[in-house]
């Protein structure tokens, strides 16, 4: 069976970074909405949350925050400022733009983005450094 391969035009059909958005409901205060990065913006955020030579994390979260929370839209002072709440409140955020990010144009998110998400989010090495990741019974 041959299959049909996208051509340029249909990969640039795809909805833009900025138009694939979503709803976040932070439970006991309301709703924000937050929105995807796209390519340039991801690799410009991570060489600015790298620009003191290490990467500092507290910028990338910071960066990501003004960058992909849309209502409300921050600044990147009161995206810093946010960090003096709740962990659990900030994250959900936070997760929230990074899983729009790795969606796929579908509305899929695959299913290494998943496992690397759920590594990540576990404190666990990927199966892509060799070591299987566990169940939930690890939690």
């Amino acid at each position: 069976m041959t299959e049909k391969y996208l051509s340029f035009d249909s990969l640039m059909s795809a909805p833009s970074a900025e138009q694939v958005e979503q709803d976040v409901d932070l439970p006991g205060l309301g709703r924000v909405r937050v929105r995807a990065l796209s390519l340039h913006e991801y690799w410009k955020l991570q060489e600015s949350a790298r620009e003191k030579g290490t990467f500092d994390e507290e910028r990338w979260q910071t960066l990501l925050l003004c960058t992909g929370m849309v209502s409300p839209k921050l600044s990147y002072d009161e995206a810093w400022r946010l960090g003096e709440k709740g962990y659990g409140l900030v994250a959900r955020i936070i997760r929230a733009i990074s899983d729009l990010t790795v969606i796929t144009p579908l509305g899929d998110i695959t299913q290494k983005a998943v496992d690397e998400a759920e590594a990540s989010f576990r404190g666990e090495p990927s199966e892509s450094a060799g070591v299987p990741v566990g169940g939930d019974d690890a939690l």
